[in-house]
């Protein structure tokens, strides 16, 4: 028996095919980078349908949430996301909208909503609307 056929004998059943990709030994590439998503990467435009999400807050949190929701608002326009705050209800509501690229940040911004009705400060929960944060 040649010693090629010996490798081939040694060789795991689950590695017998297994063929190196070019990309699995380059040093250039990172594989675990994340791209950032610009309105570029999505050419069909905004949703096919709206969406959104309220969150209801404590009573005790009207008053934060009310001096910060302006900066909310402002950027949740970055993503073309609507924001509303109901006082009556107590809810914090986000929408999708027409101009909306990005089709993830409207969970993103559902789970904004709900850090702030958790007490989270918003420097904190904004955080969440970046592309490198889960």
């Amino acid at each position: 028996m040649s010693e090629e056929a010996k490798a081939q004998e040694n060789v795991p059943k689950k590695s017998k095919y297994r063929k190196d990709k070019p990309w699995d030994n380059d040093p250039t590439v990172d594989k675990w980078k994340v791209d950032e998503f610009k309105p570029e990467d999505n050419p069909a435009g905004g949703p096919v349908c709206e969406s959104s999400f309220a969150v209801l807050f404590p009573e005790y949190r009207e008053k934060y949430i009310r001096e910060i929701f302006p900066l909310l608002k402002r950027d949740m326009n970055k993503y073309s996301i609507k924001a509303e705050m109901n006082l009556a209800e107590g809810s914090l509501t986000v929408k999708t909208t027409d101009k909306m690229w990005d089709p993830y940040s409207i969970l993103k911004a559902r789970d904004l909503i709900k850090l702030i009705a958790r007490s989270v400060p918003y420097q904190q929960a904004i955080k969440i609307m970046q592309d490198d944060m889960f």
